[in-house]
């Protein structure tokens, strides 16, 4: 269901580029020549069945390793693959599948992979795949969007249909860590388009419509403005937003106001990839086509 993708973004790491396929396939390739170096099948690995949007959270690098959501019981959540050998280093987490691509960090004085999954959000240690913590999420949605990991070992996490945002804050205790819920707030609601940082606000399209939240609390600063179920980039100051159907538009990221400086179109048809800017150069794309854009700098 979905479409035909593609779903996952490949991770380039060097001389190499790890591409999660829908059905589970994990391939490293060689960057220059497309080489396939070694395949890893991660739903036969884990024993666990294809999701029914297909295998959609992205591989992620780090140093020798390569994390992949597989989404299973009994410590088979995360994976993470020898990036030179494909072999298998770690296993961890019990949590369902999630479609969300987990971020790593230091949070409570440990290096962790935080992975919103079906029915949680989970802690995993990055060394040996150790389940940290885990807190329970509402669970009759899909989760898709990558959680936050910000100052004062707070983790941000938000999902669409009617669910929200709830903002948490780890420390270690006696036995582990502590999870405590600073605030919850549906004014967040990111059904599968990221939202950003900027200072003490998140930027976001909470149901299709932007909005600005405080961080310290989880209130509403301003909602306005409608695009869809799109992606959003922060660029310094300003919001770049490719709205759901394939206009291209800049928004000021600040808390006072909504400030548009303008819109223009650019694909046709539903536009839910996600844009990447290089330099000047803003790349969007969807199913039908992509459009290369020349930015003005100033």
């Amino acid at each position: 269901m979905g479409g035909p993708g593609p779903r996952a973004t490949p991770a380039i790491d060097g001389e190499r580029v790890f591409s999660m396929g829908a059905t589970g396939i994990l391939n490293a390739l060689d960057l220059q020549t497309g080489e396939r170096l070694w395949r890893v099948d991660v739903a036969l690995t884990a024993g666990v069945g294809r999701p029914i949007y297909g295998f959609a959270a992205s591989p992620v690098v780090q140093g020798d390793r390569v994390i992949v959501v597989a989404g299973g019981n009994r410590g088979r959540s995360l994976y993470a693959f020898d990036k030179t050998t494909g072999e298998v280093v770690w296993s961890g987490g019990n949590a369902p599948y999630g479609y969300a691509t987990p971020v790593v960090g230091t949070v409570a004085g440990v290096e962790q992979w935080v992975a919103l999954s079906e029915g949680s959000v989970n802690g995993i240690d990055a060394a040996d795949g150790t389940l940290l913590w885990s807190q329970a999420w509402p669970q009759p949605t899909e989760h898709t969007v990558q959680p936050k990991l910000l100052s004062g070992d707070r983790v941000l996490v938000s999902s669409g249909y009617g669910v929200g945002a709830k903002m948490y804050r780890l420390k270690a205790g006696d036995s582990g860590i502590d999870v405590d819920i600073l605030w919850e707030s549906i004014r967040l609601k990111a059904k599968f388009s990221d939202f950003v940082i900027r200072e003490d606000h998140v930027y976001g399209l909470d149901d299709g419509i932007l909005t600005a939240v405080a961080l310290d609390d989880g209130s509403r600063a301003w909602k306005k403005g409608r695009y869809g179920h799109g992606q959003l980039l922060l660029v310094d100051d300003l919001l770049l937003i490719l709205a759901e159907d394939g206009s291209v538009a800049l928004v000021e990221a600040r808390p006072d106001e909504y400030v548009e400086h303008g819109r223009i179109p650019v694909l046709e048809g539903k536009t839910w990839n996600h844009p990447a800017l290089a330099g000047s150069s803003l790349l969007v794309r969807n199913a039908q086509e992509a459009v290369l854009l020349e930015l003005a700098l100033e």
